[in-house]
């Protein structure tokens, strides 16, 4: 079967004859592509942050009853964050195989997001 974009459908897989940033451009003004433009001026790395202060703060000024709650609640957070970044997957190969390929940039900077929040509170 082949596609609005000219590619080749073989047993479910989009086999590509060309590509629609050569032959057709990005719809620039679509809500994808301007939150992935977004995504990029407010783009940061999680190693970027210094957690230095908060090992200080961790040893000499919170109670054991205090960081037994902080542990739990950003153990969550990590497992969660680490949960959405694997799920977007499925999704950016769902957006690119129908064709929609703003969709699946836009997917992907999501799950680079979400996998620098794990790195961060890993890291924490």
């Amino acid at each position: 079967m082949i596609s609005d974009f000219g590619n080749e459908e073989i047993e479910g897989k989009v086999i590509h004859k060309k590509f629609k940033a050569t032959t057709q451009g990005f719809e620039w003004d679509s809500f994808p592509m301007k939150l992935y433009m977004l995504g990029e001026k407010l783009s940061w790395s999680s190693l970027q942050i210094d957690f230095n202060k908060d090992a200080i703060d961790w040893k000499n000024n919170m109670k054991e009853a205090d960081k037994f709650t902080v542990l739990g609640t950003s153990s969550f957070f990590l497992a969660g964050e680490e949960c959405v970044a694997r799920d977007i997957i499925p999704m950016i190969s769902a957006m690119e195989e129908l064709g929609f390929i703003e969709e699946a940039m836009y997917l992907t900077q999501f799950a680079k997001e979400e996998t620098n929040h794990a790195i961060g509170f890993r890291r924490w």
